[in-house]
């Protein structure tokens, strides 16, 4: 695998709307996702997991790139020239640059700036688009906080929430957005700092204009200064015990002082204020107004139009947008030529040839993870844009077919992952980075696989990059970006915004990611020649690997050594010899070669997909496109088992099957994968889903392929025993999660009927051997099962339906009967009754709480799906502004609707690292106080406002093929089948009163006799002494043993029973 430029990035932001909870309101289908959006820094686990969708983001073709682009000229079809601009003299200067965007792409572009040096403008109109959308990209990130200032950028971003001279309340904004169905979000980066929010269509303009005030007349309000250094410092405590952000800040504080990258960006309380409470006498006042000082003046130099980049997304004309910019953005700050601030920087992070290069550096994490890290400091590549000198060597670095480094080192039993890219990219220099996750045994031999790694960089000096790779990547680059779908308006906003500050108008929907050009030449001497030992910073991450060391690093207090590479070791990796076991890949077979579109131009198919096979084996679904018309579908097919989870080691013998199955398609897939296919399964309690998904034309044959391995499958010994242990380290690792994952588990555990502790799987997976492991897949897992599918996209029902019989016969199953299906089920609250569940967390080191308060509803029906609705827009932002802007709780605050096995409900959860659980149950119990005293003083007019957005959220159209098919899939897999969900809400938002939703929040959410509520809460041990004397409020119900407890109540019944349509006739 490798990882293309994916930027580490600090987030700062809010959400509001509480956009994790959005696929609930805004589409038909129900996923227990969170996506806390607040949080834009990935972890290195998660990065490698989506940069090899980043790779399918293809590129342009030099020689054929005229047939596949549409280009659209930035005058509109409407209008020859660009609209009067209110007599405001040279503020805008136009531009009638083409814009080169994918076939598929319906949309109107248009670019322009304000004055010569002014603000950078990309205006997208898409009359069919649901939300409307702006991204402001500020190119000023924390590589400029003041040096007495760590952190200023990023808290500016903070500030810059609260309040403006035209909208002066620090609520303002969320309170706008959430009765308008909107969101917004920023982060802040080494180099750029993005802010961005969406809303309803109807409401763009004013959100323009409030948005606009954030960057021309922001208050800095100084009652809120020491509020959000507390938000900013309750971020930083929440990944002081993450291992991605403790590994990135030591690599940033062992890089040159001289360069601005050794900086600590995040900030928080003491680095941001205590400093200057110090210097004042302390004086806390004087201290504060200090910081706000310091953050006017930098807002007044940093934050100028010469450095802004806007997108603006909506419904309406370019001519409309470029109005309302022009009008809302032409008071933003100049620059004069004296004030100007340019980056030139003395010296780069790691140079070679001095201290800050040729290393070799230990580290110590939190969890048992292994890596080898190996970091390349290389010149920024952002001006050969249009060649990425750096596609093609990632792609052979990272290749994990037979020859390549990681299906070497997997043989040998020394590492299990490999991704390769440019990461930490500025504009002086980019780092090109090869991670390789690291087995028991392989930590012990990283300097045989530093070797292995140089043999691999001779083999492609010596060999070179032949031409037909580049073809072959050029190829796939071109489908990719013909096919290219939409994506969200805020993320596209958010993408483009940030593109403008590097490309050219015309370039930046194709950018780096679509290069054109092939420079052998540029490739050796950009790349190649300084993938050298003495330029490379090499990390080894894993417990035990410091030896006789005690250095720790300033801000996270991350355990580390470093020593200089010894000559014996350089010398070694300079003359590596040839390696046999090494070579490059081979032409790519599943390379698509017919793109044709099975539904003809002007024909549409059934809106839900078809039941086209239905009997006591299976159960199948099928829709052929009409819509997106892409040559691209999905093929899910569950395979129902009573025996998956008849107990804890069953599960886990399951999962480690399935794992150990993928592990052994990975060669044979990873062709797949380059080609725009991937396959693969995910268990869960009730079934396995298999899945092949891509381009069309193959995406069958990789199914039956897939099936084929499962039936035939004979364990390796070598990997059983590799995956064992990684099975082990990963159950030891859940105990060092952070709080709010420790409640939100312990919440489905306490309340699923067959749910398993991680204890009882660590104990199971002891149990497991090779031989039971293959009994397991021979003789149980396949004995018995019931299939439920779904074929959507550019495929036929014939095809759909012939891949299955052929999978059917591969697999030769007897039919389940209906006594034999898995009951899944939840635990039946008792109502008027509150249950506490309060355990210390497992870490002694972590010093953040958590809190998941539920308030169980019942089962899914169509009137209290709508009730639920409406009650969470009208509490949008309520709890976020109450609880974390302003009691300062936590950074983590979310509320909304949370489901289990149909039985619904709605959840609080704050994570808090200055105060105990029994405390944020107490403020969050007032807080729904202040809601019921919301919901009871609601006019008609605002319920039927937010009546309006929950049915605009409804009926937001999918975007791409592949939402619709979660749509669809949702509905299969959780067995409800309403394939109209839509209009069906819709009804039944229409007709809820007022009325009906103050007595449902009276008789589900507020205290009284009606309410069945549980709070789990997990502690920090510093809280040992208050939690330990702490009485709980009379009539609670403490929770001593979780099994014990669960045997005392009823079950709901089960509402979502595979067995619906078990005797359905087709």
């Amino acid at each position: 695998m490798f990882l293309l430029t994916r930027q580490f990035s600090r987030s700062g932001g809010k959400t509001i709307g509480k956009t994790f909870n959005s696929s609930r309101i805004s589409k038909k289908y129900n996923l227990n996702l969170y996506k806390n959006s607040s949080v834009s820094f990935n972890s290195l686990q998660n990065i490698q997991k989506l940069s090899t969708n980043h790779y399918l983001r293809p590129f342009r073709s030099f020689n054929q790139t005229k047939s596949m682009r549409t280009t659209i000229e930035s005058h509109s079809s409407s209008s020859s020239s660009p609209p009067p601009l209110k007599d405001v003299k040279d503020i805008v200067t136009y531009s009638t640059e083409d814009i080169t965007k994918p076939l598929i792409d319906d949309r109107n572009y248009r670019y322009l700036r304000l004055r010569e040096n002014g603000l950078k403008v990309l205006l997208i109109s898409d009359p069919n688009c649901d939300k409307s959308a702006a991204c402001m990209n500020v190119g000023v990130g924390h590589l400029s906080d003041p040096v007495d200032f760590p952190g200023l950028a990023h808290f500016l971003e903070h500030m810059l929430f609260l309040g403006t001279e035209k909208y002066p309340t620090d609520t303002g904004l969320s309170e706008f957005l959430a009765l308008r169905g909107g969101s917004s979000n920023a982060f802040t980066s080494t180099e750029n700092t993005s802010y961005h929010f969406d809303i309803l269509p109807k409401d763009f303009e004013e959100g323009m204009d409030r948005f606009a005030q954030f960057f021309t007349a922001p208050l800095f309000q100084p009652l809120a200064v020491e509020r959000e250094v507390n938000a900013v410092d309750s971020e930083n405590q929440k990944n002081l015990q993450n291992d991605a952000f403790r590994f990135y800040q030591l690599q940033k504080s062992l890089s040159n002082p001289q360069h601005p990258f050794s900086k600590f960006g995040t900030g928080n309380r003491k680095t941001l204020l205590e400093h200057k409470i110090e210097e004042s006498g302390g004086d806390l006042q004087k201290a504060t107004a200090l910081l706000r000082q310091e953050l006017v003046a930098f807002h007044k130099r940093y934050y100028t139009q010469d450095k802004m980049a806007l997108v603006v997304y909506g419904r309406e004309s370019l001519d409309v947008l470029q109005g309302w910019v022009v009008d809302k953005f032409q008071s933003l700050s100049d620059v004069s030529e004296g004030e100007k601030v340019e980056k030139v920087e003395k010296s780069t992070p790691f140079p070679p040839n001095t201290k800050f290069s040729g290393r070799i550096i230990r580290v110590e994490p939190v969890k048992d993870i292994r890596q080898l890290r190996f970091f390349f400091e290389i010149k920024s590549l952002r001006p050969f844009y249009d060649k990425n000198p750096s596609k093609l060597v990632s792609k052979l670095v990272g290749h994990e077919s037979g020859g390549s480094i990681l299906s070497l080192l997997k043989k040998k039993g020394w590492a299990s992952e490999l991704s390769s890219g440019l990461a930490r990219r500025n504009h002086d220099f980019d780092l090109f980075s090869i991670d390789v996750s690291l087995t028991k045994e392989g930590i012990e031999h990283c300097e045989e696989i530093m070797e292995i790694v140089f043999q691999y960089f001779k083999l492609i000096k010596e060999k070179g990059i032949e031409d037909w790779i580049h073809e072959e990547a050029i190829r796939m680059d071109e489908i990719f970006f013909r096919f290219l779908s939409k994506k969200e308006p805020s993320r596209t906003a958010e993408d483009l915004a940030s593109l403008l500050h590097h490309f050219s108008p015309k370039d930046v929907l194709i950018n780096e990611k679509f290069p054109s050009l092939f420079d052998k030449k540029l490739i050796l001497e950009e790349i190649m020649d300084k993938l050298t030992p003495q330029n490379a910073n090499i990390f080894i991450v894993g417990k035990g690997v410091v030896k006789n060391e005690d250095r720790f690093e300033k801000w996270y207090n991350t355990k580390y050594s470093e020593e200089e590479m010894n000559q014996e070791l350089v010398n070694k990796l300079v003359s590596v010899a040839n390696n046999t076991d090494l070579f490059l890949p081979e032409v790519n077979e599943f390379i698509p070669s017919d793109l044709s579109i099975l539904c003809p131009q002007g024909e549409s198919t059934p809106k839900d997909p078809n039941l086209v096979k239905n009997d006591k084996f299976v159960r199948l679904w099928h829709k052929l496109d009409s819509i997106f018309r892409v040559p691209r579908g999905t093929f899910y097919l569950s395979l129902y088992s009573p025996y998956i989870n008849a107990s804890a080691e069953n599960l886990v013998t399951t999962a480690l099957l399935i794992e150990l199955l993928e592990d052994s398609m990975n060669e044979y897939s990873y062709y797949a994968l380059l080609g725009g296919l991937s396959c693969g399964a995910n268990t869960y309690p009730t079934k396995v889903t298999f899945y092949s998904k891509g381009y069309s034309q193959k995406m069958g044959n990789l199914a039956i392929k897939l099936f084929e391995r499962l039936r035939s499958f004979k364990i390796p010994n070598d990997r059983f025993l590799l995956f064992k242990e990684q099975f082990t380290r990963r159950y030891a690792n859940q105990r060092l999660d952070p709080p709010y994952r420790h409640a939100q588990n312990s919440w489905d555990l306490l309340l699923r009927n067959k749910r398993w502790p991680v204890e009882d799987k660590e104990e199971a997976l002891k149990n497991i051997t090779l031989e039971s492991l293959q009994n397991f897949l021979d003789n149980i897992f396949l004995k018995k099962i019931f299939i439920e599918g779904l074929v959507h996209g550019n495929v036929k029902e014939n095809e759909a339906t012939s891949v299955l019989e052929t999978i059917q016969q591969i697999l030769k199953v007897e039919p389940l009967n209906e006594s034999e299906f898995y009951d899944d089920r939840v635990i039946k609250l008792e109502r008027g009754k509150s249950y506490l569940l309060r355990e210390a967390l497992p870490n002694p080191s972590e010093t953040n709480s958590a809190i998941f308060n539920f308030y169980q509803i019942g089962p899914e029906s169509t009137e209290e799906d709508a009730l639920l609705d409406l009650m969470d827009q009208i509490f949008d932002s309520t709890f976020y502004d109450q609880l974390r802007t302003k009691e300062q709780l936590g950074y983590i605050v979310w509320s909304g609707p949370r489901i289990q096995s149909g039985i619904q409900g709605y959840r609080i959860e704050i994570q808090s690292a200055d105060y105990n659980p029994h405390f944020l149950d107490q403020r969050i119990e007032s807080c729904l106080e202040g809601c019921k005293k919301i919901i009871d003083e609601l006019t008609t007019e605002k319920f039927e406002q937010a009546k309006a957005v929950v049915i605009a959220k409804k009926r937001e159209k999918d975007k791409k093929l592949e939402e619709e098919t979660a749509t669809h899939w949702s509905e299969i897999s959780s067995h409800q089948y309403q394939f109209d969900r839509e209009n069906i809400q819709v009804e039944a938002l229409e007709k809820s009163t007022l009325s009906q939703l103050q007595e449902f929040f009276n008789q589900y959410i507020f205290q009284g006799s009606t309410r069945a509520k549980v709070s789990i809460q997990k502690y920090a041990h510093k809280w040992n002494n208050e939690c330990d004397t702490w009485t709980p409020p009379q009539n609670t119900i403490v929770i001593g043993d979780i099994h014990c407890f669960k045997q005392t109540l009823c079950l709901w019944p089960n509402v979502n029973s595979p067995l619906r349509f078990q005797n359905a006739k087709l």
